[in-house]
This record gives C-alpha cells, sequence and structure tokens, in this order.
C-alpha cells in the first residue's frame, strides 16, 4: 500500500488540456510559422490561398483545445498569441488588444471570408508587440547560448523579455509567478518554435507542500489563509495542476482565492481605428441620430 501512495504522490500526468496541447503543439508551430513574420505592409490580398490559411489556422487552434472555456494557463496564453497573430494580420484590432475572452473575435475575422480578392487596408500602428516580443526572446536565446555563466546578462535578457511580454498584455507586475512561468515558456516556445514546454512535475515532498497550502485557504485562520494565499503566488509552474484541480474545491473560500491566484490579465481596452481603417469592411459606420427639435425661445414668439 505504501508503494502505490509514493507511486500516486510522484506521478503527476498533465491536465486533460495541456495533454491535449502538446499532442497538437508540432501542428500549433506549423499554423504559426505558416502565418509568416509580424505583417508591416499596408494591405493584404484576400485571396483563395490566404482564405485557406485562415481555415487550417483555426483547425489547428481547435484541434489543441484553444477554443475550450476554463482552459488551462498554457493553452491560454497560446490562444491570446493566436488572436492577437490573426487580429494583426487582419487588422480587426491593433495587435496589443485582442482579447482572449473576447467569444467574438473569432468570429468577426470571418465577416471578411466573403471579402474574396478584396484589399484590406492596413491600420497604422505605432509598435507591434509580437514582433518586439519575439526579439526579446531570440536575443534571450542568443544571450544564453553565448555566455551561459554571465548571470548579469541573462537577467538583462530576461528583465526585456518579461518587459515585452508585458507590453503584449500577456502578464503584469501582479500577475502570480506560478501563472508567470508559464506565460513565459509556452509564449516562448510558440515564437521560436521550439519543443512543448513540459510541465515540471514535482517530488511527492513538493506535492504535499502545494497540497497543504491549498487545504490552509480554507483555515479558519485569516492570517493563516492569507499566508498559503501569498505562498502560492511565489510557488513554480509544478503547483498549477493542483490549483486548476482546486478550481473544483467544495469550499468556496479555496475556490476564489484559487481563481485569484491563476488569474490572467483583463484584455486591453481597444484603441480607435486609424483614420486609414476601412471599418466598414467589418461593420457599418454608425450613423448619428437625428438632432431633436428645439423649442422656440419664448422671446421669439
Amino acid at each position: 500500500m505504501r508503494i502505490s501512495i509514493v507511486l500516486m504522490l510522484v506521478s503527476l500526468p498533465l491536465s486533460a488540456q495541456e495533454d491535449r496541447l502538446k499532442s497538437h503543439w508540432t501542428g500549433l508551430k506549423d499554423a504559426w510559422k505558416a502565418l509568416g513574420e509580424p505583417r508591416s505592409e499596408k494591405a493584404v490580398d484576400l485571396t483563395d490561398g490566404f482564405l485557406l490559411l485562415l481555415g487550417r489556422t483555426t483547425s489547428a487552434m481547435e484541434r489543441a483545445g484553444l477554443f475550450e472555456p476554463d482552459a488551462a494557463i498554457g493553452t491560454s496564453t497560446v490562444k491570446r498569441l493566436f488572436r492577437m497573430r490573426l487580429s494583426e494580420t487582419l487588422c480587426l484590432t491593433s495587435a496589443s488588444s485582442a482579447g482572449a475572452d473576447d467569444p467574438n473575435n473569432m468570429a468577426r475575422i470571418f465577416e471578411l471570408l466573403n471579402q474574396r480578392g478584396r484589399r484590406i487596408k492596413l491600420p497604422q500602428v505605432p509598435s507591434n508587440p509580437l514582433l518586439t516580443l519575439e526579439n526579446a526572446f531570440r536575443k534571450l536565446n542568443e544571450v544564453q547560448a553565448a555566455a551561459p555563466a554571465d548571470g548579469d546578462r541573462i537577467q538583462e535578457a530576461w528583465v526585456e523579455a518579461r518587459k515585452a511580454l508585458k507590453g503584449a498584455g500577456l502578464m503584469t507586475d501582479e500577475t502570480s509567478l506560478c501563472v508567470r512561468r508559464r506565460i513565459e515558456r509556452a509564449a516562448r516556445a510558440l515564437l521560436l518554435g521550439e519543443p512543448y514546454p513540459e510541465l515540471p512535475r514535482p517530488t511527492s515532498d513538493r506535492e504535499r507542500e502545494i497540497r497543504t497550502l491549498i487545504d490552509a485557504l480554507a483555515d479558519t485562520d485569516p492570517e493563516t489563509r492569507e499566508k498559503a494565499t501569498a505562498n502560492l503566488k511565489m510557488t513554480g509552474e509544478e503547483a498549477l495542476p493542483f490549483l486548476q484541480e482546486a478550481l473544483h474545491h467544495a469550499d468556496r473560500e479555496v475556490v476564489e482565492r484559487v481563481k485569484l491566484i491563476l488569474r490572467l490579465p483583463d484584455p486591453a481596452p481597444k484603441p480607435e481605428p486609424a483614420d486609414d481603417y476601412e471599418r466598414s469592411i467589418v461593420a457599418p459606420l454608425p450613423v448619428a441620430p437625428p438632432n431633436p427639435p428645439q423649442e422656440p425661445d419664448p422671446e421669439d414668439r
């Protein structure tokens, strides 16, 4: 019996969503690569080939589970990156404003499918968060390869990469460490075409520590609950499966605190379109209501 318990604690399977993401990682990388470099030209042709590319991309996203509700952190990060790239490509929004939580975002993309053969004017975007992020990760790889023992240079490169992640709206200063680590590794792997970033497996002792902290979220002592919350926020990626499991805990206090720990940044507000953006392709321009009739001035009577 003791042996079976130890094996159960050491063996930590990936969550179903992470496992599905891993199984279809190659397809996602191929779809990302097929979309090409971040676009800087001022128009894009909606040819049959381009529309087929969109179809293959969304099919790869669906197979990998990117449209499933309550997605795991890695899945949510990849979904946000794809939405940013597709929104950037089709110019429905600026690259920094594609919200992963907007269920209408993908539907709006397909509003353009009947515009076959037309050219869509792109807005002038002063900066490209995706390109900035990709360059930051490439620089980090170069520094780690050239000077693996230079901790200061590597730390400086990580600072720039995390600044780019914040600039892309993927995380904030308030994002928990365990969530930040997963976002960093998932984004880096997708943008640079690297292998799937496996979730680290904790030792049996570490698993017990994490489960004890989660149980402490339901403690009757408020100070104990706050301390456990703070400690869980500073755990690594290995805590994510247990935290996601705790979202179904019977105690509501535990569920709400875990939601806070796993919270992703809210989508950035969408900026106003640039002057050269053909908004009528996505939706008709709003028509101002007629001015209400004015009462005559009493002095004019």
